[in-house]
């Protein structure tokens, strides 16, 4: 009898602890992950050099002008795969592809986990807000509860129709991944500003290129 009293005691605190205990992560699917009913928003700038290297390893080396690109991507639309929010910060290569060197993704490790899977490079949890007032745009991302980018314009309305596109982003010498935009239209943003913050506000930007809002965007990420 004390035996079978052990034995059941036994099994109730086996019960309790795997109760406790957290769930396992639920694992990814495979490519291409796809994400719709977004706005997009991409801005084309000169990089300042110095600012920008402390955050790209040893091995990339930087002409005096550097261009590249940052691209945001927001969306509350769980379907196909996940509602996800983004910031992508990339440089322009010679081979007309690009090189990943920061990215801000959310809003919850899930959607940070799936551009970690594709991009095979660490990226920082974050948070955004998308405001849209009648012709003005401003998306606010925050890290740790800190503001820590903010990119921000004017929309102008003269706006082109639907289109696709694609940009190459280069994982090592021989491993990419894309990105394709399919969207309703694309218009140009005007006045635009763009601030880093907190731990990245070292990254100063010399020159804005151009900047363009895509409506009712959708993304895929494929290898």
């Amino acid at each position: 009898m004390k035996i079978l009293f052990l034995y059941i005691l036994f099994i109730i605190f086996s019960l309790k602890v795997n109760a406790g205990a957290p769930a396992p992560s639920t694992s990814l699917p495979e490519p291409p992950y796809v994400f719709e009913k977004g706005t997009l928003i991409t801005a084309e700038v000169d990089w300042n050099k110095d600012s920008i290297q402390k955050f790209l390893s040893y091995d990339i080396k930087l002409d005096e002008v550097v261009n590249g690109s940052i691209e945001v991507f927001f969306t509350k639309h769980e379907k196909p795969l996940s509602k996800i929010n983004y910031v992508l910060i990339w440089l322009n290569l010679n081979n007309d592809h690009k090189k990943l060197v920061l990215g801000f993704v959310g809003p919850n490790y899930d959607s940070n986990r799936i551009i970690e899977k594709i991009s095979e490079k660490k990226l920082t949890l974050a948070k955004s807000r998308l405001m849209l007032i009648n012709d003005k745009v401003s998306l606010r991302t925050n890290i740790n509860n800190k503001l820590s980018f903010n990119i921000s314009g004017i929309i102008n309305t003269e706006c082109k129709k639907n289109d696709k596109e694609a940009v190459m982003i280069e994982i090592n010498k021989s491993k990419t991944f894309s990105i394709a935009h399919e969207y309703d239209s694309v218009c140009n943003l005007e006045d635009t500003n763009i601030v880093f913050t907190e731990n990245y506000s070292d990254i100063k930007i010399n020159k804005i290129l151009n900047a363009n809002i895509f409506k009712n965007a959708k993304v895929t990420f494929s290898y």
